[in-house]
């Protein structure tokens, strides 16, 4: 349900970036030089990227906490429901806090926002990142802090605005005693089934659309009765077994209390619609799907690998690693293909990166090609057969260290290494940057590489 927002609160603070300038430090002969790996934007924007925080306040039902965080990664990370938005949306799950509850009443959604602006201002929430847009759900039971969720309403959001910037506002119930309609069910299913509803139509909103995918019969009641085709389960380790719809002729369904969506629902809220939106689990086995974190390949669905990403290459965008699209998967857009590969428009498969290139991982790069200091570059050379053998140190004199050793030039610092910036932020992959010092000594020294 949207409630219209009558006043926003601007601040001029603004989100702290954590600077994310990495310095590469190369040492020649006692010569120390200093490269900053610059970052920019990925090109491709047509994913939108949402950060949901999720605000409970304290003394009213924290005690699901816990559950609710579960519910989410599975909804998030293990269902289909970013897929409602045809690969055009990422929500990223910022974590859950309990907080103080305020001192007036949150009787709509500007007072969340005011709520909330205050909250990120004494730091007892962290502020958004400088990319995407925030999404903050507050869940308060209207017993005890009056607010918006009156006359039997679970549920309420609206667009607004949270350090001067456009954010998502919501308001859940956690006491379903007072619903028009769910009186009967226990706080954790009405709190699942708000939070897919109202994160949902406030996406929605956000993108020029109506609040109201999740309204009309999709929410379980239609024409003065229940709708227990349009109640369902979701299914992921942590889930109940059961879970009571809150209707006696609907029972109660596997996992998670969950309900249909409907697209015409983003058009309009009024006349009929069809709920044509049924979740369900991304893939056999529960596995993690599209830009779901990971931590080995084996954890993503069929036709995604476990690589690093990055969305927008900002500075506290760094890239992590999450299910993407390996070179040569299908693609729809370039943020569906792993660290910096673009989705390729004619055969829409995503294609390797060229040499001098940006990447994040070595097999971001075409063949011949590691990822080295952020950009494709052709693979070192093996080292040479002995290179296990023991060999003493070789000697070095003042004269070599202060020049660098024989065939390093100085650069205009007096510095004999020199190091490119990548084009793009896709980071520094681990255990990617290489780099050889080939230390010439006289004739009866030794010559040896060193990586």
């Amino acid at each position: 349900m949207t409630l219209a927002v009558t006043q926003e609160l601007r601040s001029d603070r603004k989100p702290t970036a954590t600077p994310m300038r990495k310095l590469l430090h190369l040492v020649v002969a006692s010569s120390l030089c200093v490269a900053a790996l610059t970052w920019s934007s990925r090109a491709d924007a047509a994913l939108s990227v949402y950060h949901l925080y999720i605000v409970w306040l304290q003394g009213q039902g924290e005690a699901n906490r816990q559950s609710l965080d579960s519910f989410v990664d599975c909804l998030l990370s293990h269902s289909t429901y970013v897929d409602y938005w045809s690969g055009n949306v990422l929500v990223v799950p910022e974590g859950s806090y309990v907080v103080p509850k305020p001192s007036g009443a949150l009787g709509s959604t500007s007072a969340v926002a005011a709520f909330v602006t205050q909250l990120i201002n004494d730091k007892v929430i962290p502020a958004p990142p400088s990319y995407g847009t925030p999404i903050y759900e507050v869940m308060d039971d209207p017993t005890q802090t009056p607010s918006g969720l009156v006359n039997g309403v679970g549920g309420l959001n609206d667009k607004g605005t949270v350090l001067g910037k456009p954010a998502g506002l919501i308001i859940n119930t956690t006491n379903p005693k007072g619903s028009a309609f769910w009186s009967l069910r226990t706080a954790l299913s009405d709190e699942t089934v708000a939070t897919q509803h109202e994160v949902a139509e406030v996406i929605d909103t956000l993108r020029g659309g109506q609040g109201c995918c999740g309204d009309f019969c999709c929410e379980g009641w239609c024409n003065s009765a229940p709708s227990c085709g349009n109640m369902d389960g979701l299914q992921c380790p942590g889930a109940p077994a059961k879970t009571f719809t809150g209707s006696s002729s609907c029972g109660s369904v596997n996992g998670w209390l969950v309900q249909t969506l409907s697209h015409q629902g983003a058009k309009t809220c009024t006349g009929t619609v069809t709920c044509d939106f049924a979740l369900a689990t991304s893939c056999p086995g529960q596995k993690a799907t599209l830009h779901a974190p990971c931590a080995a390949d084996s954890e993503c669905c069929a036709g995604t690998v476990c690589r690093k990403w990055t969305f927008s290459g900002h500075p506290d965008d760094p890239p992590a690693d999450v299910c993407c699209k390996a070179a040569g998967a299908s693609c729809t857009t370039g943020t569906d293909c792993c660290g910096a590969m673009a989705c390729d428009a004619t055969t829409h498969a995503c294609s390797c990166v060229a040499k001098d290139a940006s990447c994040a991982n070595d097999d971001d790069c075409c063949s011949g090609l590691t990822c080295q200091t952020g950009s494709c570059a052709l693979a070192p050379p093996p080292p040479p057969p002995d290179a296990g053998a023991d060999v003493a140190a070789p000697e070095t004199d003042a004269s070599e260290e202060a020049d660098g050793g024989p065939g390093i030039p100085l650069d205009d610092a007096g510095c004999s290494c020199r190091v490119a910036a990548p084009t793009r932020g896709a980071g520094i992959p681990l255990g990617a940057a290489v780099v050889a010092l080939l230390v010439s000594t006289r004739r009866r020294r030794s010559r040896r590489l060193r990586r």
